[in-house]
C-alpha cells in the first residue's frame, strides 16, 4: 500500500508540483496520507528528484545534505 500511495504522490508531483509546500529552500515536502511518511523532493524543469522518503518522526534535517546547493533549482 505504501508503494502505491508513493506512486500516486509522484504522479501528482509531475502534474502539478505547485500544490505542495516548501520544506526548505527549493525542497518540497509531501505527506503520504494514511501513512506517517513524508516525501522530500526538488522539481527541476525536466525532472523531479526525490531526496528522501522518511517517517514523520525522524529528524527532517537528515535529508538536507542531499538538497541542491542552489535556491534556483526550479529554473
Amino acid at each position: 500500500m505504501v508503494v502505491a500511495r508513493l506512486r500516486d504522490v509522484l504522479e501528482r508531483l509531475k502534474a502539478i508540483p505547485e500544490l505542495h509546500g516548501f520544506a526548505w529552500q527549493d525542497v518540497l515536502a509531501v505527506r503520504l496520507k494514511q501513512f506517517q511518511h513524508v516525501v522530500y523532493d526538488v522539481v527541476f524543469a525536466d525532472r523531479i528528484e526525490v531526496l528522501a522518503v522518511l517517517h514523520g518522526a525522524r529528524d527532517a534535517s537528515s535529508w538536507q545534505s542531499r538538497a541542491p546547493q542552489t535556491k534556483k533549482a526550479r529554473e
